[in-house]
This record gives C-alpha cells, sequence and structure tokens, in this order.
C-alpha cells in the first residue's frame, strides 16, 4: 500500500500531468500505487479459456505498454479512486483484445482441422482411374499451388503419410495437415 508521504508528494493530479509527459518517476508512482490493483482485477476478471493459453505477466505487461501509448488522453481526475477507475476501464479493454485476440487463434487451431492422413490415390492398388484421378488432380492445383504445395502433393499421392512428409521436406506434420486441407478446399470450390 502507499504511504500518506508519497500520496502527499504526487496529488493525483500532479501525477497524472507528469505522468503525461513522460516522467519515469511519475511511471514508477502509478506502478507502485495502482499495480497490485490492477494485476488483482485482470485476476479476477480474465476468463478462465484464455488464462490457461495467455500468461497474467503478460497481459499485465500488455496493459502498461497500453497505458504508455495512451498516456497523453488520459483525462484530469479527482482522486486516486476515479483513476483507478480508468485504470480497470483501460484493463477491461484489455482483457477483451486478447479474448478476441485468442479466439482468432482458437479458429486456426489444426486440432480442428480434418484429418489429411489418408492417402489421396491408393498406389497399391493403382487402376487407370486411380491414376487419372491423381493427374487431374494436380492440373488443378498446378496454377495455384507452390512447388513445395505440388511436391507435397505428390509424396501423398505416391502413399506416404503425414509424418513421413514432413520428414522429406522438412516441414512439420502440421504444416503438411495445413497445406493439404487448403488445397483440398481449392480443389473442392474449384
Amino acid at each position: 500500500m502507499v504511504d500518506s508521504k508519497t500520496k502527499e508528494r504526487f496529488p493525483i493530479n500532479n501525477l497524472i500531468r507528469e505522468f503525461r509527459t513522460g516522467s519515469q518517476e511519475a511511471f514508477v508512482e502509478v506502478v507502485a500505487r495502482f499495480g497490485p490493483r490492477i494485476a488483482e482485477f485482470l485476476r479476477l476478471h480474465q476468463k478462465k479459456s484464455v488464462r490457461d493459453k495467455i500468461s497474467e505477466e503478460d497481459l499485465l505487461q500488455e496493459f502498461w505498454r497500453t497505458l504508455l501509448r495512451c498516456r497523453y488522453t488520459i483525462p484530469k481526475v479527482d482522486s486516486d479512486d476515479e483513476f483507478e477507475r480508468l485504470l480497470n476501464c483501460i484493463a477491461k479493454r484489455q482483457i477483451r483484445k486478447q479474448t478476441r485476440k485468442y479466439a482468432g487463434t482458437q479458429a486456426r487451431d489444426t486440432s480442428r482441422e480434418e484429418e489429411t492422413d489418408a492417402p489421396i490415390v491408393d498406389r497399391k492398388k493403382s487402376t487407370p482411374s486411380s491414376d487419372l484421378i491423381a493427374k487431374e488432380l494436380l492440373d488443378t492445383i498446378a496454377g495455384t499451388a507452390t512447388a513445395h504445395e505440388s511436391m507435397i502433393v505428390e509424396l501423398k499421392i505416391d502413399g506416404f503419410s503425414n509424418t513421413e512428409i514432413a520428414k522429406r521436406t522438412g516441414t512439420t506434420e502440421v504444416h503438411i495437415r495445413r497445406v493439404l486441407s487448403r488445397l483440398r478446399q481449392t480443389v473442392s470450390e474449384g
């Protein structure tokens, strides 16, 4: 807790004025006075699903970074409580921003992608029609796929698993699944 001597030396309006000018001493004072309560506020209001993905320290650092960026727009306040409410408002926005950011990464989560380890064409049971399907598939993606993506498809057509393709191409299995999923989507749309 902040002692009364510090509050006398830095009344809230003087503290905000100094903070706006970029005073490091004022920033340290803001962190000392309000930091523990803001950290507690962030901890209490952050959703558990997001808390598992974003550390409290990262969220708190992002809060202070945001506060420093918008320090010129901080309005005049009459009390520490009013300033704390303003900081809580900024903290709530920070939590919402991180939650949206997490929701965006969840949409790209590979565990939600369809399974792509099934062979495109079974080379062990090669028939003229399966060879034709493989050739048509390669022709379809030829215009949109990179050389790397084409190589992945050719290896897949040859019957290699995603793990084997990843080892041969020097990438990850996740990358292979994403490429195949994206190309399948392209083929189904085209």
